[in-house]
C-alpha cells in the first residue's frame, strides 16, 4: 500500500506542477509584452519631456554672438558658479543630462548647436534675473530614488502575479484530486 501512496502522491505533484506551468506561462508572456509596452511608453515620455522647455526662460542669442563666443571648460564652470547653479540645475535649465554638463566642464566634450546658443544667452542674464524666473520650479526627485521606487514596484507586481498563479493552480489541482 505504501508504494501505491507514494506513486499517487508523485503523480499528483507532477500534475500540480504541470497545472502551475500552464497557468504561469501565459502570465509570463503577458509580463514580457507589458515590459515592451513600458519601454515604448518610457521612450515616448522622455521624448516629450525633452521637447518641453524646463523653465519659462527662453535662452537665445544671435548667430554672430554664438560664433564669436569662446566657450571652454573653465568658462562653463565659471558661468555655472556665477549663477550659483549645481550641475543638475544647469542640466535641467538647458534640457541636457548632468553627465553632459560634467563632460563640458572637464573638457571631454564641447556644447554644440542649441546648447551652445543657450550657454551664450545664459551669459547675458544676471544671476538675480535667472533666480527669479527659476523660483516657480519644483525640485525634481533624485534619479536614484526614482529608480529604486520603479524597481520595487516591478518586484511587487511580479511577486503578486506569481502568487496569484500558484494559488489558481493549487485550486485546480485540488479539484482534480477530489474527482
Amino acid at each position: 500500500m505504501g508504494k501505491m501512496e507514494a506513486a499517487l502522491r508523485d503523480e499528483i505533484a507532477r500534475l500540480a506542477r504541470k497545472e502551475i506551468r500552464t497557468a504561469t506561462t501565459p502570465l509570463a508572456r503577458q509580463i514580457k509584452e507589458l515590459k515592451v509596452q513600458m519601454r515604448g511608453l518610457k521612450r515616448m515620455a522622455s521624448k516629450a519631456v525633452k521637447d518641453q522647455p524646463k523653465t519659462g526662460i527662453t535662452l537665445s542669442a544671435s548667430a554672430a554672438e554664438i560664433e564669436a563666443a569662446r566657450i571652454g571648460p573653465r568658462w562653463i564652470k565659471a558661468l555655472r558658479k556665477r549663477h550659483k547653479l549645481s550641475q543638475s540645475q544647469l542640466a535641467d535649465l538647458l534640457g541636457v543630462s548632468m553627465s553632459a554638463i560634467g563632460s563640458w566642464e572637464y573638457g571631454r566634450a564641447k556644447p554644440a548647436g542649441a546648447n551652445r546658443a543657450a550657454l551664450v544667452a545664459l551669459r547675458k542674464l544676471k544671476p538675480s534675473e535667472l533666480k527669479q524666473t527659476m523660483r516657480g520650479d519644483k525640485p525634481t526627485p533624485k534619479k536614484k530614488a526614482k529608480k529604486k521606487a520603479k524597481k520595487k514596484a516591478k518586484k511587487k507586481a511580479k511577486k503578486k502575479a506569481k502568487k496569484k498563479a500558484k494559488k489558481k493552480a493549487k485550486k485546480k489541482a485540488k479539484k482534480k484530486a477530489r474527482k
